[in-house]
């Protein structure tokens, strides 16, 4: 069982560190003084430290980090093929914290040599797969990923409905809410979108 015991080290951090219990081999005993129980530690059992590590977004994002004007703002990449993809992980290993993507692909077994996806997770949706790979680099990447469902609404809206106003504005009203949106298609209908 652990036992996770923090204390602070400057006036905004706290250090935490994990002591592994036994359950029924705690490494105290009781002893009555002046008619009190007194819990005291048993200096004849070891204490089993465990390896802790501060993984604060100070630490965790500390070398390579990117600048928070470009850490800390909605990014949205639109296609996550080989530049995509690679984009999207290099700007999560450099610090990003909000970044979503679209793309209505699956995740073929080509796709693999030359993106940033795993192998052994097989036909895939692209979305799903890669903000996976992403999450599994930084615990502190948020997304609203809106997925699959998204990205093939994101599509005909761009295409089919491009002239219908309120399936624009739906669009238009999403994409207002990203501070930068990288475009990584060959999609001459998004361009023409996202120019107008």
């Amino acid at each position: 069982m652990p036992l996770i015991v923090g204390y602070r080290i400057t006036k905004d951090e706290i250090h935490w560190q994990t002591i592994m219990l036994e359950i029924g081999k705690f490494p105290i005993y009781a002893e009555k003084e002046n008619q009190k129980w007194l819990t005291k530690i048993d200096d004849e059992k070891i204490i089993d430290w465990a390896i802790t590590k501060n993984i604060s977004p100070k630490y965790f994002l500390g070398r390579g980090k990117l600048d928070n004007s470009l850490t800390e703002i909605k990014i949205l990449i639109i296609g996550i093929g080989a530049i995509g993809s690679m984009i999207a992980k290099t700007f999560v290993r450099s610090g990003c914290t909000k970044l979503d993507v679209i793309d209505y692909e699956v995740k073929e077994p080509e796709n693999v040599c030359r993106s940033e996806y795993s192998f052994f997770t097989g036909l895939n949706n692209k979305t799903y797969d890669l903000m996976n790979e992403l999450y599994s680099i930084s615990p502190f990447l948020e997304s609203n990923l809106y997925g699959y469902d998204f990205s093939e609404k994101f599509n005909i809206y761009t295409k089919a409905f491009y002239s219908n106003s309120i399936k624009k504005q739906e669009i238009e009203d999403y994409l207002n809410h990203c501070d930068l949106i990288i475009d990584c298609t060959t999609d001459n209908d998004l361009c023409m979108f996202l120019v107008n």
